[in-house]
């Protein structure tokens, strides 16, 4: 009974029982104690026979007006376009509203939570009009100078990529709110998060979204997909359309964005790395039966790109042998990286990263089981891999594919610009040197070497022409890259010179002065076969132009073209033998630079045979005694008619007679 009567508490209706319309009276004397509060559920069932603009209106009054009921005020607040209105209906509303959410979003922000900060940072960028100066904008600005410190640190970190997602993602419901004037801000940290959302990045795509905000904006930010009620709102159905408009500015709530950074590694002097260490590292060697079972634990007990990883690859490269077949320690890396991919994959490039730049100290064995995780490791993802990081693999493969100069350039481009923020001299010579080296290495993998440098003959002759440092780089990058094959390396340098993709005074230049090592390298055979052989494709050459220039039968104007040639390149064999004789000589006396620091002493100069200068010029001379002097003209040959004339008879006569 007591149930009924609840249920019945507030009838409004007549009749029933004695006393006829009791019910009715006794309703209407507890009139007060009726509840006429809209229930959320009646205000959004009533939203089927109505504008959505309507709507709007009706529920910020109703809001405005049932102020102090709690329950009611808590519950519509948190819809983003009603507090617009209810704002304007009761502005004490704005004041409770921007606490909630500043209180809010500022505990998200503290304890890590992002999706939650996205959609708060969201919420209020709706409530930009209510806002003095630049309002959400401040915070956004905030929230990229974190984002910035963290990809300075390091670019895999995915913390920072995220703060710039929530970014972008709330530029569009800024722009689609009622503010107005708020283009230059937006357009300005589009152009600074681009910086961060241009590059591609294996887990969180940015650039697809950052493409698609610029296209919004130069299209004045219709956003077509966003609804604009605030557009078309009417007080009541007799009224005319007006837009929002806020009846007072407030200031945007105060919001820190502190250093995200959170030490989640113990250091090596804490007992805590050890214990954790140890803890992992009998698991996984205990666990050998379930691979899947391992990673999942490595994953949960401790944040898995620090400690996971270090467990295993310790395991890994135990020496002399591990504990388990290797590709246990593989497949246990493998599904770490399926269960928690996002989280261990930046780690996990670090480590290959480091692996990768310590190889030519690491141990033998273990470069080889590296070698073998790391190929099988990619295997299983697709080869998926950050190449660009390692510039001459990714030069390797075009020059393999043969492709043109218009693909290669802008991966030289990118080694020229990071050697340019390093300070580096001369960016040409490291641009050069990844090329010369993935030139070398596509060599190496095929038949001949000298094909492959004849098809990327015109590249190398215009590196070489554009910087003398350049031009000596290509002989440093063939020689260290052949430095264990030294006879590969001289054939490739004789190559360069036959194409003249290098000159013999490059060559000289290289030996006898930058890698000079106080005359230590002219103890060196490949470097004397070097020297040897570049001074005799001078003297072959100048042999050969002597030889054409005494030839018989030469005239005019063949005679000045050979003997201009003859002296340019005399000039220059001469220079040639000038400048190894001061090489070799300030050595042999101990002038050089570097022996003088060495403090070596001078010593006696021994007998020497006439110096190959004097030699070749002597050939020279002699040679040159009977040619025929510049300026002398081909002989005029005789008129037919006029031989005719003196009596003999011209072939076709005789034959005549």
């Amino acid at each position: 009974m007591a149930d009924y009567e609840r249920r019945n508490n507030g009838y409004r209706g007549g009749g029933g029982g004695s006393g006829g319309g009791g019910g009715a009276s006794a309703a209407i004397e507890n009139d007060e104690d009726f509840d006429r509060r809209p229930s959320e559920t009646e205000i959004r069932g009533a939203t089927a026979a109505r504008r959505v603009e309507d709507d709007v209106v009706i529920i910020a009054k109703t809001v405005a007006e049932n102020y102090d009921d709690e329950e009611l005020r808590d519950t519509l607040i948190n819809i983003s376009l009603t507090s617009l209105f209810a704002y304007n209906n009761k502005p004490e509303l704005g004041t409770e509203l921007l606490n909630k959410a500043a209180s809010a979003l500022q505990k998200y922000i503290d304890s890590g939570s992002w999706r939650e900060v996205k959609l708060l940072v969201r919420f209020l960028g709706c409530l930009q009009p209510l806002f003095e100066s630049d309002g959400i904008f401040t915070l956004l600005e905030e929230l990229f100078a974190r984002a910035v410190d963290l990809q300075t640190a390091s670019s895999e970190d995915l913390l920072g990529l995220e703060l710039v997602k929530i970014i972008l993602f709330t530029i569009p419901y800024v722009m689609s709110s009622p503010a107005t004037g708020f283009e230059s801000q937006a357009s300005a940290l589009l152009e600074k998060t681009d910086i961060i959302a241009s590059t591609p990045h294996a887990l969180v795509d940015l650039v697809n979204i950052s493409g698609q905000l610029q296209g919004e904006a130069s299209k004045g930010w219709e956003l077509k997909c966003l609804p604009r009620p605030w557009k078309d709102v009417r007080e009541s159905d007799g009224d005319e359309q007006k837009p929002f408009e806020a009846v007072a500015k407030i200031a945007f709530p105060q919001i820190t964005v502190p250093n995200p950074e959170v030490d989640t590694v113990p250091p090596v002097s804490d007992i805590t790395s050890s214990l954790l260490r140890d803890a992992l590292v009998d698991t996984l060697n205990l666990l050998d039966f379930n691979r899947v079972a391992t990673a999942k634990y490595l994953i949960d007990l401790w944040k898995p790109e620090d400690m996971a990883v270090d467990a295993v690859f310790s395991q890994l490269f135990q020496l002399p042998t591990p504990e388990h077949k290797l590709v246990y320690y593989h497949s246990v890396l493998t599904e770490c990286c399926k269960i928690a991919s996002a989280a261990i994959a930046p780690s996990l490039g670090r480590a290959i990263r480091f692996l990768y730049n310590s190889l030519e100290t690491m141990d033998l064995e273990l470069s080889n089981r590296f070698l073998d995780w790391f190929a099988h490791h990619l295997s299983n993802f697709g080869f998926t891999w950050k190449w660009s990081e390692w510039k001459d693999k990714e030069l390797g493969q075009l020059i393999r594919k043969k492709a043109t100069d218009d693909e290669l350039q802008p991966i030289i481009a990118a080694i020229e610009e990071q050697a340019q923020g390093l300070g580096v001299e001369d960016p040409k010579v490291p641009s050069t040197d990844a090329l010369v080296a993935s030139i070398c290495f596509v060599g190496s993998k095929s038949l001949s070497t000298s094909c492959t440098i004849e098809r990327n003959k015109d590249r190398l002759l215009a590196v070489g022409a554009a910087s003398e440092k350049a031009r000596l780089q290509i002989i440093t990058s063939v020689m260290v890259y052949w430095a264990d094959q030294t006879g590969i390396a001289i054939n490739i340098i004789d190559k360069l010179l036959n194409y003249t993709i290098i000159s013999p005074m490059s060559v000289l230049e290289w030996a006898l002065i930058d890698h000079i090592e106080a005359g230590a390298i002219l103890s060196k055979p490949h470097i004397y076969e070097m020297i040897a052989a570049t001074v005799g494709k001078v003297t072959n050459r100048m042999r050969q132009i002597v030889a054409a220039r005494t030839q018989k039968g030469l005239y005019e104007p063949q005679l000045s073209v050979l003997e201009d040639t003859l002296i340019r390149e005399r000039v220059e064999m001469r220079n040639l033998f000038k400048f190894i004789e001061d090489a070799v000589v300030s050595v042999a006396t101990g002038s050089n630079d570097e022996l003088m620091e060495r403090g070596d002493g001078s010593v006696d100069m021994p007998e020497r045979h006439p110096p190959p200068a004097a030699v070749e010029d002597a050939f020279i001379s002699d040679a040159l005694v009977n040619a025929t002097p510049v300026g002398t003209n081909a002989p005029m040959r005789e008129d037919p008619a006029d031989t005719a004339a003196d009596g003999d008879i011209h072939i076709a006569d005789a034959d005549g007679q």
